[in-house]
């Protein structure tokens, strides 16, 4: 008998416990699409504006955090964040070096985003234009990306890009794709 109110006791407790923890917690926004493709534009807008700070606070700060390139049958992997910023700021020190008319510039077209819960992966395309010593050049791209909501807004985990030989093959319009079951999207 005097271990069931100690019982009762517990449950209240956790529960409200539970609850309290709870309350402070953010969750990612249901059918956050165009939130999703924005944390995007940020990462390309931060790079284009050589801004090493904003590209940076893009991404997980964790060692999880992954940048794939593959071209030519060659995989290029720059894991955790550390090695991410070095080698975007790599990049934009490079960047920088060049006149203004000379810098890449990108363009990203097509996304294809799925979002679960407080996760997201996105497909899209993306033309390069630049030079490549003193010729002008122009490319193609697949991008993967994998974001996560984090304190309160959607920060890439890894991003995959593969280089294409010719232009993508034209989409029709950008689709946004849910999982069957809708209530998977307010999962927290």
């Amino acid at each position: 008998m005097k271990l069931r109110p100690l019982v009762l006791t517990a449950a209240c407790l956790a529960a409200c416990l539970s609850g309290a923890l709870r309350v402070g917690a953010q969750f990612a926004p249901p059918h956050d699409t165009s939130a999703i493709i924005a944390a995007i534009e940020e990462e390309k807008n931060a790079y284009l504006a050589l801004d090493d700070y904003r590209l940076a606070a893009t991404w997980i700060h964790e060692l999880s955090s992954v940048k794939l390139y593959f071209a030519d049958g060659k995989e290029d992997r720059v894991d955790g964040i550390d090695a991410i910023n070095a080698h975007d700021r790599a990049n934009l020190a490079r960047e920088r070096s060049l006149p203004p008319d000379r810098r890449t510039r990108f363009t990203f077209t097509n996304y294809w985003v799925t979002q679960q819960a407080d996760s997201a992966w996105v497909t899209c395309h993306a033309q390069w234009n630049g030079y490549i010593g003193a010729s002008p050049a122009v490319g193609y791209q697949t991008r993967v990306y994998v974001l996560r909501w984090d304190q309160g807004r959607w920060k890439i985990a890894l991003l995959a890009i593969t280089q294409l030989a010719s232009p993508p093959t034209p989409d029709a319009v950008p689709v946004t794709q849910t999982p069957s079951n809708p209530s998977l999207l307010s999962m927290p």
